[in-house]
Parts: C-alpha cells; structure tokens; sequence
C-alpha cells in the first residue's frame, strides 16, 4: 500500500492526522514530520527522507504538505527524483480522507491525482453555494 508523509508546520499535520484517525481509525501507513525553526534545512531533509524510506512498502509514498513553496514542500521536492515520490500541497482534512479510502485501491499517481481533487473539492464559499442552491429547484 501507498505510504503517506504529512509534512507541516507546527502541529499541523498532527492535527489533521489525529482528526482523520477519529473517523477512520488508526492509520499506521501514515507518520506526520514537523517542520520548525529550531532545526536545519539539512537536519529536517534527513528526517523527511528516513520517513519516507520507513514508510515506502514497494508501492511509494505520496507527501501532503502545507503550502507551495513554503520549506516543507521545498524539501520535499529534493526527493521527487525518486519516482516513487509524489508531493501535493495544501493538505486539508477532505483530502486526507480520499487518500485514506483510495489508496488500497490507486496508483502512487493515481492517489495523487485523487487527494488533489479531493482537496480542491472541499474548498467551498458558502454563501456562493446557497446562492446556487437557491437558484436550482429541488425535486419534491
């Protein structure tokens, strides 16, 4: 099965884990790395990568982290040259669980492809789709 690296800021990543976990019970696939600015790019590299080697059963390992182009995802992005790495950012509690109830099922690509959808998805202005609610006339 996919393994899957959450890489955040802060607690984050703990936090969107220990949700998912509430709801979809334990997830031992799954292991959060915590970035902070008490570590060295260097050091928080090392650790990202000796979870991704823990992680990776055969099948690869897809990293969720917080934000494009913040130092999780650029650090993140040192691996991608291993092609059983793929990296989508803006991780969400929505895509954590497409990825959880997906991937026994997808391709490394395909889950990718799956927890961005996922996480574009859930991304909704509320007033917008009450306002196309209202407009759209429900069966009785």
């Amino acid at each position: 099965m996919i393994g899957i690296v959450i890489a955040t800021h802060g607690d984050l990543g703990s936090g969107v884990l220990k949700t998912a976990e509430a709801a979809c019970g334990p997830q031992p696939d799954i292991e959060v790395v915590r970035f902070s600015a008490s570590k060295s790019p260097d050091d928080l590299e090392k650790e990202l990568r000796e979870v991704i080697k823990r992680k990776n059963e055969g099948d690869g390992v897809l990293i969720l982290t917080d934000t494009f182009g913040s130092s999780c995802s650029n650090i993140a992005k040192s691996c991608l040259k291993d092609n059983q790495i793929e990296i989508v950012t803006g991780v969400n509690l929505p895509m954590l669980f497409d990825c959880i109830m997906y991937r026994p099922m997808l391709s490394l690509k395909e889950a990718a492809k799956k927890a961005k959808q996922g996480g574009h998805k859930a991304i909704i202005n509320v007033r917008e789709a009450l306002k196309n609610e209202e407009s759209c006339p429900h069966p009785e």
